[in-house]
């Protein structure tokens, strides 16, 4: 594995302080419920983890912030505690605000589109194969 250079480093700490980020861990914490043993929809930390074979720690440290949670854990997380994965994702979409305003179906985006063709230089033609 390789190391991190020094740039590479301050970018992930950067990533891991969001706004994003801190919903996805607030999601994540949620998720397994309140830490009151007694109740039935409590899941603990090393129950999930033997779920999702995964470590403890694995979920801790993504629960507090200290290691990123991928896209296929995060799926399998939602697996593991809802009959709807999609309710997981859903909670974390209205938690988390948008960074981008959508560039499609906006009137830059249409007459963009409509000028030319995507993957292509303006003015170029197709080339038919040579025999």
């Amino acid at each position: 594995m390789r190391s991190l250079r020094c740039w590479e480093h301050f970018s992930l700490a950067r990533h891991l302080r969001s706004v994003r980020s801190h919903a996805l861990r607030k999601v994540l914490k949620q998720a397994r419920g309140e830490p009151d043993r007694n109740s039935p929809t409590y899941v603990s930390q090393r129950a999930l983890a033997g779920y999702i074979h995964q470590k403890q720690p694995t979920i801790a440290n993504m629960e507090l912030g200290q290691r990123r949670c991928d896209v296929l854990e995060f799926i399998d997380i939602g697996d593991a505690l809802y009959e709807d994965r999609m309710a997981l994702f859903a909670e974390l979409i209205r938690l988390s605000p948008r960074r981008f305003k959508p560039i499609r179906n906006t009137k830059e985006w249409r007459e963009h589109a409509g000028t030319r063709k995507l993957g292509r230089k303006p003015g170029s033609r197709s080339r038919s194969p040579k025999d």
